[in-house]
């Protein structure tokens, strides 16, 4: 049966997200420059440093990724509980939340606490090679069985800890911001005609706040206006905005542009990320080729792998991909990093698609059961 709620080309774009995420942490590791400019040593004869203020790096640009990442989750929920018609099953959506994102991170906890138990990452030998100073401040501790299990189901969603992989900052965010549009759509069920002024204000007071909750705000915004058919069709003006939301979204993260950015410098990189994710979900609203894109197979595959690719990919980045270099770096660096991220690229999918395939599968069985054994 077909979801009513699911936007498709929504879930392409989230799995195209992911995976320039991915590929934004491969260059983080291997050509720093792109993201740290003159403060690290050039991997590309200058292209990389020139790169790291250029709008042209926008698809390297992890937060403005993450933040395009949590609107589209925001839109996603908020459509879910706005569509409710029982709405007591509003405590099986809240209830079920915790468990969908904990339970398919538990083996990649627990394989990151063996694989630091028996010295399995790279990273800090190939930081030698890449200059990279990301690179190196990871995985350098062994953690214990106990604390292991702390940083699974709890320490990662309440307080926000990147010791397993340093992506996971980011799942608190989701975690907690998920439950914000969540309440922020319960609204509507009761004052639904002018509901949207009320998220525009939360947006615009918070959005000085270097949060990413505004990204799951102006989702549930998007959500709203949707849901009401109040999105305003027009193609120029869809075609302006997702130029200005691209322009944002390649906005520097670890400099400060002197460059035709540096007109922006009186806001920090998290506004403009968020605003340009916002301003690109809305460009896309508006035009029907990039849809019909987005929702093509091979996107829609890809957006269906998303969380698994997510959890995975720095785990195997620092290990995996990391080993590959190490392996072929007598053939030069421009060729053993190119090598290393095609057959990187193409480990992570193939994994990736068993994880969904089996682990998340397993993950839902045990999330019904445990949902069974609270309502029996």
């Amino acid at each position: 049966m077909k979801n009513k709620t699911r936007i498709e080309w929504l879930d392409g774009l989230k799995g195209i997200a992911c995976i320039l995420i991915f590929i934004h942490h491969f260059f983080l590791a291997f050509y720093p420059a792109i993201h740290y400019g003159n403060n690290v040593p050039s991997k590309l004869n200058g292209i990389d440093n020139l790169l790291s203020t250029s709008p042209l790096s926008v698809i390297l640009n992890g937060n403005f990724l993450v933040a395009l990442f949590c609107i589209i989750s925001g839109i996603v929920i908020s459509v879910q509980i706005m569509s409710i018609k029982d709405k007591q099953k509003i405590s099986e959506v809240i209830f079920k939340r915790y468990f969908r994102l904990m339970l398919p991170l538990f083996p990649i906890g627990i394989l990151v606490y063996l694989m630091l138990k028996f010295n399995l990452f790279n990273n800090v030998e190939v930081a030698n090679y890449t200059n990279s100073p990301w690179l190196a401040q990871y995985y350098n501790n062994s953690i214990s069985f106990m604390e292991t299990l702390k940083l699974i189901f709890i320490d990662t969603w309440f307080y926000g800890s990147d010791i397993l992989s340093n992506a996971y900052w980011m799942l608190s965010q989701l975690f907690y911001g998920t439950f914000l549009s969540i309440i922020l759509s319960m609204i509507s069920w009761k004052y639904n005609k002018h509901t949207w002024l009320i998220y525009l204000t939360l947006a615009i007071f918070l959005i000085d706040g270097n949060t990413l909750a505004v990204s799951f705000i102006l989702g549930t915004l998007i959500a709203w206006l949707y849901k009401n058919k109040l999105i305003i069709s027009n193609r120029y003006i869809g075609f302006v905005s997702l130029i200005i939301g691209i322009f944002l979204g390649g906005y520097p993260s670890s400099v400060i542009p002197n460059n035709i950015y540096s007109f922006l410098n009186f806001e920090t990189y998290v506004t403009w990320h968020i605003v340009g994710a916002f301003l690109t979900i809305y460009g896309i609203w508006n035009c029907q080729l990039l849809q019909k894109i987005l929702s093509l197979n091979i996107f829609q595959k890809l957006g269906s792998i998303s969380y698994s690719l997510y959890l995975i990919h720095i785990p195997l980045l620092f290990s995996i991909t990391t080993f590959i270099f190490i392996k072929i770096i007598n053939i030069g660096y421009f060729y053993s990093t190119l090598i290393t991220f095609i057959l990187s690229i193409v480990i992570l999918i193939i994994i990736s698609y068993f994880y969904n395939k089996y682990i998340e599968k397993i993950s839902l069985f045990i999330q019904n059961k445990v949902l069974n054994y609270f309502t029996n």
